[in-house]
């Protein structure tokens, strides 16, 4: 699913457990700014609520986020 964050539009896979839209959270931190995707759950029903690895770019928070394994189908 294409997604916007502050004017950059980013295609992401759903939550990979609970089929959630993920969701985008960027801050600044000791003068840099960076980005996590994590899955967006409202529910908290999601038992295993991935999150990536801090990335200085959206585009590598995204690749983190859309990896999957070769047998993963949407």
């Amino acid at each position: 699913m294409e997604m916007e964050y502050c004017g950059q539009k980013i295609d992401l896979l759903p939550c990979p457990f609970c089929g959630s839209a993920p969701l985008i959270h960027g801050y600044r931190n000791r003068m840099r700014f960076w980005f996590r995707i994590r899955c967006g759950n409202e529910n908290d029903t999601c038992r295993m609520m991935p999150e990536t690895s801090a990335s200085q770019t959206l585009e590598g928070a995204a690749a983190d986020w859309n990896m999957r394994s070769k047998g993963y189908t949407e």
